[in-house]
């Protein structure tokens, strides 16, 4: 029973780091998954299990499934209140979808690929099809994350935009770039975009 409870403890710290799946916790802490699901429950609640599922959902959509997302139904919430036509699914995917196929902002990821498409292991002349994949790969790629930006952080995005006016998404690719790559999906409903320097 002690190393039972040993085990239950382990669980639930690694489940508020939010860094493995249930799957591969119930394969660390040897406890079935509907016991791994009844800690999740516990420790973040039955909402922000479903957000998190969800969140997973469209990142799996997008072929990134493992995309470390940063960001919680609490912070999701207290940002819902600015207002606008947007809501925060529809955002979180939508940006997304512009970091993989932007190739019109200046600075977008796509250009920081093809300012130096050796860093990701690509020729000189990558294909569109081997920059989608390899920005596919450096999301998954366990250092790189994606946060949402609240104006109590202190890296603010370079252009100046604010959480009033759009959802604003921080994503750190480590190992590609030393900033981080900014999102920015407007609240009314207007072009997406992204760019980092």
């Amino acid at each position: 029973m002690e190393l039972k409870n040993l085990k239950i403890r382990i669980a639930q710290k690694l489940i508020t780091l939010n860094v493995l799946s249930d799957a591969e916790l119930a394969g660390i802490v040897e406890l079935d998954k509907a016991e791994i699901e009844q800690l999740s429950n516990k420790v973040y609640g039955k909402e922000e299990v479903e957000f998190q599922e969800k969140v997973q959902a469209l990142c799996l959509g997008l072929s990134v499934d493992n995309l470390n997302t940063k960001i919680t139904a609490k912070e999701v919430a207290a940002l819902k209140k600015m207002g606008g036509h947007v809501d925060f699914f529809d955002a979180f995917q939508s940006a997304i979808y512009n970091i993989l196929t932007d190739n019109m902002t200046s600075r977008s990821l796509i250009q920081h690929v093809l300012d130096a498409p050796e860093k990701l292991g690509l020729g000189e002349y990558p294909s569109k099809l081997s920059i989608y994949t390899a920005i596919q790969d450096l999301l998954k790629d366990d250092k790189s994350r994606i946060e949402l930006f609240s104006p109590t952080q202190e890296i603010q995005p370079r252009r100046g935009e604010t959480c009033q006016d759009a959802w604003i998404f921080a994503l750190h690719l480590p190992n590609f770039l030393t900033e981080p790559h900014w999102a920015v999906v407007p609240r009314d409903g207007s072009r997406v975009y992204n760019y980092g320097f």
